[in-house]
């Protein structure tokens, strides 16, 4: 994760020395058409000495991203999200948490320092293993993730609404799929967290957050759902 953050502090270092001459974006001509049909990221005035914005092609994972690596030369492609350039092998990477935190951190404070504010900028969220947290948040919407920071599904709710959000629901129902297993039903709530009855094939019950069947209150079959009291 250091060597990531150095290196990224090291491309944003060099950018900034780049000396333009006076007026010199005055004989560029902008490429107006490849910015309306980006199909990656428009960087504002991303081009060299900021003259105009630029389409930044998004790269896949195990795509060669060599020509990111050009210390001082605006990029025209980079790893897409949740991806990084691993300087050994000139391949884009899955980042751990930690890695794209600390990559967030750097280019808000890169930006801070030029007096220009990275709107939208917002660090993710990491367990204590260095993988994504369950719930994820940006600006006023919160989501549910895999540890990987894969969004789970639709599972979402506002930011004011998601102090008890805990995914756990959305996050069994993934890995239990991945699992290629079937037969089993999960329940969750729109933001993700179980429902407080759980169901087995015709028998249903109470549960607690994590899911977990609670002895204290009886089991009923599914077509009595509705008596159930959790």
């Amino acid at each position: 994760m250091r060597t990531v953050l150095i290196f990224a502090l090291l491309v944003a270092a060099a950018q900034s020395m780049i000396v333009c001459p006076p007026n010199f974006c005055k004989s560029v001509k902008c490429d107006l058409s490849a910015v309306q049909n980006c199909g990656g990221r428009v960087q504002q005035k991303g081009s060299m000495c900021g003259c105009c914005d630029v389409c930044i092609h998004q790269l896949e994972e195990g795509d060669s991203c060599s020509a990111t690596l050009l210390l001082g030369s605006p990029p025209s492609s980079e790893c897409g999200e949740g991806l990084f350039c691993d300087i050994n092998t000139s391949k884009c990477r899955r980042q751990t948490c930690a890695m794209s935190r600390a990559l967030v951190l750097a280019r808000i404070e890169e930006s801070r320092r030029q007096g220009q504010p990275l709107l939208g900028a917002t660090p993710p969220t990491c367990d204590a293993d260095g993988t994504y947290s369950a719930k994820q948040c940006i600006e006023a919407s919160c989501f549910c993730v895999n540890k990987d920071g894969d969004r789970l599904g639709d599972y979402s709710a506002r930011f004011w609404e998601a102090k008890d959000m805990t995914c756990n629901c959305a996050r069994d129902e993934d890995e239990y799929q991945k699992k290629g297993l079937i037969g089993k039903m999960y329940i969750c709530n729109e933001n993700g967290n179980y429902e407080k009855y759980q169901c087995t094939g015709s028998v249903c019950y109470c549960v607690d957050e994590k899911g977990s069947k609670l002895e204290s209150t009886p089991p009923v079959s599914i077509s009595a759902v509705k008596t159930l009291n959790c």
